[in-house]
């Protein structure tokens, strides 16, 4: 049976789907030809906008727009939102309905045919309430939810360590996504999967070293015009959104380009951005994460030179200065090399999850 895997992040959304038909394993693009979709909700009169093009339009309308649409289903004391274009509220599992309508929607049309079967990715292991909230979102946006898989394994079966002929090996898990790192260590030979300890922090995470980048930026234009755009909430938003994809173009470039048209007060804005210059700006959370380091060895009682692969997540985790800091750590490690990008990995890890639960019934 084919089946999507789905990494429900706190900021984007990825989609894999496993074909059975064809033996193969593929990312798919969304219409306008990304491989991750902005958890972004919004509604202009009576339309429903979704992903890229919510964001696009999130500094000019944000009564009616809603980003992170997944942290919705983690608070319980938020049960509806309200949407002034519509006067009227939505439940917090409509507005996540609407997101998973469009996975639906975009599943069939780059796979060809409807499939509803789908596993889906979680920070941790959901309580009830939570997981009767995904359930009910996702069946309303015509996904069926099959499993849950849990972001660190998702990586593991992404890199192939479900593989019976897999070698013994500890395995660092590093994933560092847009709200927090998480790091984890586990046991792996044989296609078992044994978790030996895991910590997270928020003080290291995507979020962070956009606003980072973001601060710099919003100091240097005010420098140069003298006018403070820091409280202008429709500029930062534009400014923060620009500074995301500068961090993505730094993750395999030496330098990034920040245009914006008519950034505050009809003035626009351009700056260049070397690597060196934004891994200065995370100098704070880059300490944050080498004590999150080394508090999960110290926890482990294990040496750094007894890990002998990582395998990274999340898209921040590809950034150089990351992937340096940790070959220093672990001389004795290794990265699996493999085909696809660290955003990807938990989608593609909930796809083979769901591969494995339809062979165990066929």
């Amino acid at each position: 049976m084919t089946v999507i895997g789905i990494d429900l992040g706190s900021h984007t959304a990825s989609i894999a789907v496993w074909y059975d038909d064809k033996n193969l394993l593929e990312v798919l693009a969304d219409d306008l030809g990304f491989r991750s979709i902005p958890c972004v909700v919004a509604f202009r009169g009576e339309e429903t906008i979704v992903g890229h093009s919510a964001v696009s339009q999130q500094h000019k309308n944000t009564n009616n727009t809603f980003d992170e649409v997944r942290s919705l289903l983690f608070n319980h004391e938020q049960t509806h939102c309200t949407v002034p274009v519509l006067e009227r509220d939505l439940t917090v599992e409509e507005v996540n309905s609407l997101f998973f309508r469009n996975i639906h929607n975009q599943v069939k049309q780059q796979a060809g045919k409807i499939i509803r079967e789908a596993v889906v990715t979680v920070p941790s292991p959901l309580d009830e309430a939570t997981k009767k909230r995904y359930i009910e979102s996702a069946q309303a946006g015509g996904i069926r939810i099959k499993s849950f898989i849990d972001d660190s394994t998702a990586t593991l079966l992404a890199y192939g360590f479900d593989d019976p002929n897999t070698g013994a090996s500890r395995t660092l898990v590093v994933d560092l996504g847009w709200s927090r790192c998480t790091v984890s260590v586990y046991n792996v030979s044989s296609g078992a999967i044994v978790p030996v300890h895991t910590l997270s922090t928020t003080d290291v995470s995507g979020k962070i070293f956009v606003k980072l980048l973001a601060d710099y930026c919003a100091k240097e234009f005010q420098r140069k015009h003298k006018i403070p755009c820091n409280d202008n909430k429709r500029a930062m938003m534009r400014l923060t959104r620009e500074c995301e994809q500068a961090m993505k173009t730094l993750s395999t470039g030496g330098e990034a380009m920040i245009d914006i048209d008519s950034l505050c007060e009809g003035i626009d804005y351009s700056s260049k951005i070397s690597r060196a210059r934004f891994e200065d700006l995370l100098s704070i959370p880059i300490i944050h994460f080498k004590n999150l380091i080394n508090n999960l060895l110290q926890q482990c009682s294990i040496d750094a030179s007894s890990i002998q692969q990582i395998c990274l997540a999340g898209g921040p985790s590809a950034l150089p200065k990351i992937h340096s800091l940790l070959k220093s750590t672990f001389p004795n490690s290794h990265f699996p090399k493999v085909r696809f990008e660290t955003s990807e990995a938990q989608a593609i890890g909930a796809a083979v999850h769901g591969k494995h639960l339809f062979e165990l019934v066929s």
